[in-house]
């Protein structure tokens, strides 16, 4: 880990460290209104807030905090906008013979998804591809996945965000079930190899943010 330089915004930086109304029936003496029910529209679900997710990591990870460790916020490759409500994937895959294989970083959120509604999300993500081995990430909600990216070429996404440039991303889900539906972000981090420089590529995203009026 290389931690001798403060953060620079800057893509060319050195390396390092998303009523109806019912119809009226007349009756012989009497009139009657009847109201058919109908599911009125309902407030967005708030995925932008820190606090409602949750971050599990798998397999060993080498963290250098303050700066090179995995945190939502901090002045790493910092945004623009919404940095205080970003995560950053930073930790490095341990470099040692013993380790399996690759780690993946998971936070997640869950929330109460309505039928029928198609949510419109909105999230910055920015990435760093200066260091020896890549990292991946995918966002997923309810199992289906609608966005991947890789810090280098060749680690399977086709989007390649390496080079440091903030980029803006708008995404679109329908809900085909009502009821508890999770949201995620998944962070893959290969195995560095020996006799390579121990450190992987970063990745920050924010947090999505419903740009919808009413869902």
């Amino acid at each position: 880990m290389t931690q001798n330089t403060p953060f620079d915004s800057s893509p060319a930086s050195p390396a390092r460290r998303t009523i109806i109304q019912g119809a009226a029936w007349t009756v012989p003496v009497i009139a009657t209104a009847v109201a058919t029910p109908f599911a009125a529209a309902s407030p967005c679900p708030n995925l932008n807030t820190v606090s409602n997710w949750t971050v599990a990591t798998s397999g060993p990870l080498v963290q250098t905090g303050p700066l090179f460790a995995n945190q939502f916020g901090g002045d790493w490759i910092a945004l623009s906008q919404r940095n205080a409500e970003s995560y950053l994937s930073v930790g490095d895959n341990a470099p040692n013979q013993n380790n399996p294989g690759a780690v993946t970083i998971r936070i997640s959120t869950t929330f109460q998804a309505r039928a029928g509604v198609t949510y419109n999300l909105n999230f910055l993500l920015r990435a760093w591809g200066a260091e020896a081995v890549g990292q991946t990430v995918v966002f997923n909600i309810g199992g289906t996945t609608l966005f991947s990216a890789a810090t280098k070429a060749g680690m399977g996404p086709t989007l390649v965000i390496g080079d440091g440039v903030e980029r803006t991303l708008n995404l679109s889900w329908t809900a085909t079930t009502t009821g508890p539906t999770t949201a995620e972000f998944v962070f893959t981090l290969p195995k560095i190899p020996t006799g390579v420089s121990p450190t992987n590529d970063d990745i920050r995203v924010t947090l999505p943010l419903i740009t919808n009026t009413v869902c």
